[in-house]
C-alpha cells in the first residue's frame, strides 16, 4: 500500500463506538450526464476519546460497501483520515488499465467536511466525506438503478447523504450556477422527502428547467445564445419594452429612489400608486382599483377574506387557475366544483346550495391552457338569480378582451355586476402587479382585509410609474390591441387550414392540441431546434390524452414571423402525425 495507513475492512463490536450510534455503513453511486465518470459519496462516524481530539490507531473502523453486480467495492478509511483509498476486488473494471484488479489503489481527491457534533453520551463528530473517482466504474444508466443505503442503528432515523454529482469537480464540492464551490452544511432536519419528491419528477421528465433570456423579452429575442422567436409570452401587446412605458419608469426611479421603503398600509404609499389604480380604475370603468404585487397574491389575499366557515360555499370552475385554488384552500368555506364552463350544472350546484350564508362564484374569464372564454354574461345572471357574488380571475384577459382591452367585464358589457374583477399588470400590459377593480367598497374591503396586501411591500417606484404608463399607451394607441387580434385571426386560421387542431381557442392563447404527452414534447423540442420558442404542456397540467403546445400570440409578431413559423410546423406537422 505503499506506506499508506489503511484499515482494513472489519466490523467493530458496537461497544467500542457508544450506545447511542452503530456501524454506518452507506455507499452511492452516481453517473455523470455524459458517462464519463462517477463520484462515490460515503458517511462515517467517528468517536472521539474521552479527553477529545482526534482517535488514534484503530480506534474505529468503517467499512461501506456498494454492491456491483455479484461483487462488491470496498472503501477502507484511514482512522485519522490523511486520505481515503479505495480498493477494487474481483471487479471487472473495463475503464481501468488492468481487467481485473485486486487490492489496487485507485488515486482520488478528497474533501471532509466537519459537520456539527452529533448528541450523544461520549462526544462524537459525524464526519462526511466525499469523494470523486478517477475511473469508470459503472455506466450512467447502471449507476442510476442502485438507491442509496441507509445507516443502522440511531443514525437510522436521517438520511445522511445526498446525491453527490460527479459535475462537482476534482475537489468533490457541489458546485453553485456560477461555477464556485459552495460550503456543506449538514441541516439538522431530515430533506430525505425532498430528494425523493425530486427523484421522482426527474424520472418523469417534470422537473421545471426554465431557459435563459439574454436580453429583453421581445417576439423576436436572445434565448440560450441563439435567436429566437417568442411564442411562449404573456407579453401580448408587446408593452415590455414601448419607449414610453421604460422611459416612464426610468424618471420615477430618478425621482422617487429605487424602492418605496415599507408596506402600503404604513409609509408606503406614493402619490405613483394612487395614480396608477386611478388610471386602471377609469380604464376599466369601475369605481375604484387596487394594486397588489401580483395577480397571485390578489387572489390569494382576497379570497379568503369573502368567506367565513362552513355556512358559506364557493363554487369554482373545474379549469380555474392554481392560484385561485391556493386562495380557496386557504379558506373553511364548504366548497363546490362544477364542470368546465357548464352552466347548467352551476345552476345545480348553486340550487344545491341555496341554504348558504354566502355564496361566491369564481372563474377564470380566459383560461390559460386553452384560450377559451368564460361566459360571464350567463353567470351573471345566474348569480343574480341566486344571490351570488362573482369573482372573474381576468388575468389573461386584461389588455386583450374588450374594447381596446379593458377586460372581460367589458367585453360581455357587465359593469357593475360582478363585485370582484382580478387583473394583471404583468401580461398584456407589460410589466409587473396585480389588479382588483371594482366598487369602492370592495376596494376599502381587500385593502383593510387582505393580508398579502397589507403585508406586502408596495411596488417600486418605477414599477408603479410604468403601470400608468402602459394603461396610457393603450388608451392612445389602439393599434396594439387590434393588431393583436389580426396576429390571431391569421395565425389561428392557417394552422386550421393546414388541418391542426387548435381545440377551443377563443383568445391570444392558441394550443397546437397533441394527445400524448411524447408528442407534445417533441413538437416543442422540434421547434427548438428550429429557433421557435413554443411550450409543451403535458400531464398532470392537463389530462393525459390532451397534451398540446401552446402558442401565444403578441402584436409584437411581424407577417413574417408568423408565416416563418408556420411553414416550420407544415413541415413538423406530418412527421409527428398531427396534420
Amino acid at each position: 500500500m505503499n506506506g499508506v495507513p489503511v484499515l482494513h475492512a472489519e466490523r467493530f463490536p458496537k461497544e467500542h463506538i457508544g450506545d447511542d450510534l452503530n456501524h454506518v455503513n452507506v455507499a452511492r453511486q452516481v453517473g455523470d450526464e455524459d458517462g464519463a465518470g462517477h463520484a462515490l459519496a460515503f458517511t462515517t462516524t467517528d468517536v472521539a476519546k474521552e479527553g477529545g481530539g482526534a482517535p488514534e490507531g484503530d480506534a474505529i473502523a468503517q467499512e461501506s460497501t456498494h454492491a456491483v453486480g455479484e461483487d462488491s467495492l470496498h472503501v477502507h478509511v484511514s482512522s485519522v483520515f490523511p486520505e481515503v483509498v479505495v480498493c477494487i476486488e474481483g471487479v471487472e473494471a473495463g475503464a481501468l488499465a488492468q481487467g481485473h484488479v485486486a487490492n489496487q489503489v485507485v488515486p482520488m481527491d478528497l474533501h471532509v467536511e466537519r459537520s456539527r457534533p452529533r448528541r450523544s453520551s461520549k462526544k462524537s463528530t459525524k464526519l462526511v466525506l466525499v469523494v470523486r473517482l478517477g475511473h469508470e466504474l459503472l455506466s450512467a444508466p447502471e449507476a442510476a438503478r442502485h438507491r442509496p443505503v441507509h445507516v443502522h442503528g440511531a443514525a437510522a432515523r436521517r438520511r445522511l447523504l445526498k446525491a453527490c454529482p460527479a459535475s462537482a469537480g476534482r475537489s468533490g464540492r457541489l458546485k453553485n450556477r456560477s461555477g464556485k464551490e459552495d460550503a456543506e452544511s449538514t441541516m439538522p432536519g431530515d430533506l430525505s422527502w425532498m430528494q425523493t419528491r425530486h427523484d421522482e419528477l426527474a424520472e418523469g421528465s417534470l422537473l421545471w428547467e426554465p431557459p435563459t433570456l439574454e436580453g429583453p423579452n421581445r417576439p423576436r429575442c436572445t434565448m440560450e445564445g441563439r435567436e429566437t422567436i417568442m411564442l411562449s409570452a404573456n407579453n401580448y401587446l408587446n408593452l415590455t419594452t414601448h419607449p414610453k412605458v421604460v422611459e416612464a419608469s426610468i424618471a420615477a426611479t430618478r425621482a422617487y429612489g429605487a424602492g418605496s421603503g415599507s408596506v402600503r398600509a404604513i409609509a408606503g404609499t406614493m402619490d405613483l400608486h394612487l395614480e396608477a389604480e386611478r388610471a386602471v380604475a377609469d380604464f376599466k370603468g369601475a369605481e375604484a382599483a387596487l394594486i397588489y404585487s401580483a395577480g397571485y397574491t390578489a387572489n390569494v389575499g382576497l379570497i379568503p377574506t369573502l368567506v367565513q366557515g362552513p355556512q358559506d360555499v364557493i363554487i369554482s370552475d373545474a379549469l380555474n387557475h392554481g392560484s385561485i385554488i391556493d386562495g380557496v384552500r386557504l379558506t373553511k368555506a364548504s366548497r363546490a366544483v362544477y364542470g368546465h364552463n357548464d352552466m347548467g350544472e352551476l345552476e345545480a350546484v348553486l340550487k344545491q346550495h341555496q341554504d348558504a350564508d354566502r355564496k361566491l362564484i369564481i372563474t377564470d374569464g380566459v383560461f390559460s391552457m386553452d384560450g377559451d372564454i368564460a361566459p360571464l354574461d350567463d353567470i351573471v345572471q345566474l348569480a343574480e338569480e341566486h344571490h351570488a357574488m362573482i369573482l372573474v380571475d381576468d388575468c389573461h384577459g386584461e389588455g386583450v378582451l374588450g374594447e381596446g382591452g379593458r377586460g372581460i367585464v367589458d367585453h360581455f358589457n357587465v359593469h357593475g355586476k360582478v363585485e370582484f374583477e382580478i387583473g394583471s399588470f404583468s401580461k398584456a400590459l407589460g410589466v409587473q402587479g396585480g389588479i382588483m377593480a371594482g366598487s369602492e367598497l370592495s376596494r376599502s374591503h381587500a385593502l383593510n382585509h387582505s393580508r398579502s396586501w397589507l403585508l406586502s411591500g408596495s411596488q417600486p417606484p418605477g414599477v408603479a410609474a410604468a403601470q400608468k404608463a402602459a394603461i396610457d399607451v393603450l388608451v392612445n394607441e389602439p393599434e396594439h390591441h387590434r393588431r393583436l387580434w389580426d396576429n390571431t385571426a391569421y395565425f389561428r386560421g392557417e394552422l386550421q387550414s393546414m388541418g391542426f387542431d387548435t381545440g377551443l381557442s377563443e383568445t391570444p392563447i392558441i394550443p397546437i392540441m397533441c394527445g400524448p404527452s411524447s408528442t407534445a414534447k417533441a413538437l416543442s423540442s422540434a421547434l427548438g431546434e428550429e429557433g421557435v420558442m413554443a411550450g409543451a404542456i403535458v400531464f398532470p397540467m392537463v389530462a393525459r390524452d390532451a397534451a398540446r403546445v401552446r402558442t401565444q400570440m403578441s402584436a409584437g409578431l411581424s407577417r413574417e414571423d408568423l408565416d416563418e413559423v408556420l411553414r416550420i410546423l407544415e413541415r413538423l406537422g406530418p412527421q409527428l402525425g398531427l396534420i
